[in-house]
C-alpha cells in the first residue's frame, strides 16, 4: 500500500481495514517516516525503516505484522528508506519477506541501478530453504510480454513495460521466483 505520507495520520485506520479484511501482513511505501523502529498499536506491529532524523521527510517504507505474524518473527534489518527485510517462520515454513520502495522513473539512472543492486544483494541473504516473498512498490510496469517469464509472470495486466518493470522481472528470473497465483 503506498500510503503517501502523513503515516501517523493514518495508522488507525490501515490497522481497522488489515482487521476488516483479515490481512496479516501488509507492505506500506511512501510512509516520510524518519528513523528505523518498531512499533505497537492495538494487535499489530509495525517495521519503519525511513530516513535519517536530520533529513527532510521523503521515502521510508515498512511492514506492518498481525499479532499472529509478528511471533513468527525470526529476524529483521532495516536496510535503507527503501528496503527492509523480515525472516520469519509459520508452522513449518520459513519465509524471507522483502519490502521495497523503488526509486521511480524519474530518479537519476545511478539511483535506480543501485537500488536493484541492493536488492540483489539482500536476496543472497536468502536460505535455500525459504520461501521468498516480494512486496512493496517497485514503480515497474512488467508488461504482458511472458516469453521467458513464463513462471514468474501472470497471465493479465498492463502492456506498459519500463526499466524498473525490467528490472523487477530479471530480479525474478536470477531467483527463479514465481508468480504464486493460478492464472484463470
Amino acid at each position: 500500500m503506498n500510503v503517501c505520507g502523513g503515516m501517523n495520520s493514518k495508522i488507525d485506520e490501515v490497522c481497522e481495514m488489515m482487521s476488516e479484511r483479515r490481512i496479516d501482513v501488509l507492505g506500506v511505501s511512501e510512509t516520510k517516516k524518519k528513523g528505523c523502529s518498531i512499533t505497537t498499536y492495538d494487535r499489530y506491529t509495525r517495521y519503519w525503516s525511513g530516513v535519517n532524523d536530520s533529513e527532510r521527510s521523503s521515502q521510508g517504507v515498512g511492514v506492518i505484522l498481525s499479532e499472529r505474524m509478528n511471533a513468527s518473527v525470526k529476524e529483521f534489518e532495516f536496510v535503507s528508506p527503501r528496503l527492509l527485510w523480515i525472516r520469519l517462520k509459520v508452522g513449518l515454513t520459513r519465509i524471507f519477506l522483502l519490502c521495497a520502495y523503488a526509486p521511480d522513473m524519474s530518479k537519476p539512472p545511478k539511483v535506480r541501478e543501485d537500488f536493484w543492486d541492493s536488492v540483489r544483494e539482500i536476496m543472497t541473504k536468502c536460505k535455500e530453504n525459504e520461501r521468498i516473498i516480494l512486496i512493496g512498490d517497485f514503480n515497474g510496469w512488467v508488461g504482458i510480454r511472458r516469453d521467458g517469464y513464463e513462471r514468474n509472470l501472470g497471465m493479465f495486466g498492463d502492456k506498459r513495460v519500463n526499466e524498473n518493470g525490467e528490472s523487477l522481472l530479471e530480479v525474478c528470473l536470477e531467483r527463479n521466483l514465481v508468480n504464486d497465483i493460478a492464472d484463470s
